[in-house]
C-alpha cells in the first residue's frame, strides 16, 4: 500500500508567500483608495518625499504570530508621505488611533 507523496515544504512556503503578497497588495490598493491624502500632514500625494507609503498602526512586532489578515487590514493601515512615514517610524511623530 502506497501513500500519496506530500507536497514539498519549498512549494508550500512559496504558496504561502504568494498568498501573503497578494493580500498585502489588495490592502495597499484599498487603503490608497480610502486615503487620498497623508494622514499626518494632510497634503496630497506626489513624487519624491511626497510618495505614499503604507504604515501599520499596530506594529508587526506587537501582532507577531497573528494571521496576516489581522496585521494588514483597513483598520490597522494608513497611507503616509515617505517623509511623514519616516518621522512616525523614528518616533518623532505619534499617530493616534
Amino acid at each position: 500500500m502506497q501513500f500519496p507523496k506530500l507536497e514539498p515544504r519549498k512549494k508550500e512556503k512559496a504558496a504561502q508567500k504568494a498568498r501573503r503578497k497578494a493580500h498585502i497588495a489588495k490592502i495597499r490598493l484599498l487603503v490608497s483608495m480610502r486615503d487620498r491624502r497623508c494622514r499626518v500632514c494632510g497634503e496630497i500625494f506626489g513624487t519624491g518625499e511626497q510618495t505614499p507609503e503604507m504604515h501599520e498602526l499596530k506594529s508587526r512586532a506587537q501582532l507577531r504570530g497573528r494571521p496576516i489578515e489581522e496585521l494588514f487590514s483597513l483598520e490597522n493601515c494608513v497611507m503616509l508621505h515617505r517623509k511623514c512615514h519616516r518621522d512616525v517610524t523614528e518616533h518623532r511623530i505619534k499617530i493616534e488611533q
